[in-house]
């Protein structure tokens, strides 16, 4: 989970920020319902619990 979620930063940080909003859009458009449910989770998980690891 650990490197997954570490490329998942990596690749969302090499997008252009003017982009980053359109291109994140695409692909949760392109997602199949099971996918955009997990990922509602997940998201949901973080905001609840956060990373569990201190900044820095």
């Amino acid at each position: 989970f650990e490197s997954n979620f570490g490329q998942l930063l990596k690749s969302f940080q090499a997008i252009d920020p003017n982009h980053r909003a359109e291109k994140v859009r695409r692909v949760a458009r392109s997602l199949s319902l099971a996918e955009n449910e997990a990922l509602a989770e997940f998201v949901d998980m973080l905001m609840t619990e956060g990373l569990g690891i201190e900044a820095g």
